[in-house]
């Protein structure tokens, strides 16, 4: 940006010399050499004051871009505090929903792979276990599968 606007303002500089040699020039064909001159150097102008113009977009864009994503993690880090990680007794983990917040929501799990990668993503029942007493709970987003041998998860101490 400080490129651009040193630019735009070195042109101006240049324009306005140029009509200074315009006013001071008594003959005719030097005034009009100067004035061909000076509309190069206006176009140059332009053409600078176009660039430090796209550059300002382009800086106030990213500024909205960034704004908006500090916005989804400040509301990532409120949703995290309505989880916490727990086992579900065969060695697995899951990020269980805390009951005692105070929302609709009802009980459920987070895939924990999901959720370190700042995805909220419920893990779905998926069948019962042949040939054991645990239930599969699989992720939709990553197909991570869970073998849980409890209804609800165990807090972690």
């Amino acid at each position: 940006m400080t490129l651009e606007i040193a630019s735009f303002v070195t042109a101006l500089g240049h324009a306005t010399n140029i009509l200074k040699a315009a006013i001071d020039a008594r003959d005719e064909s030097k005034r009009r050499e100067a004035l061909s001159e000076l509309t190069g150097a206006m176009t140059e102008v332009n053409a600078r004051q176009l660039a430090v113009q796209q550059n300002q977009l382009a800086l106030l864009q990213e500024n909205e871009a960034l704004k908006k994503q500090i916005a989804a993690y400040d509301e990532w880090e409120k949703q995290k505090k309505c989880y916490s990680l727990r086992t579900v007794g065969s060695g697995g983990f899951v990020y269980a929903f805390n009951p005692a917040e105070q929302t609709s929501d009802p009980p459920h799990w987070l895939c924990p792979n999901c959720y370190e990668r700042r995805d909220k993503s419920i893990l779905q029942f998926a069948a019962m276990e042949t040939g054991d007493t645990g239930k599969c709970w699989r992720c939709p987003k990553c197909k991570l599968g869970i073998i849980a041998h409890t209804d609800w998860p165990q807090t972690l101490k």
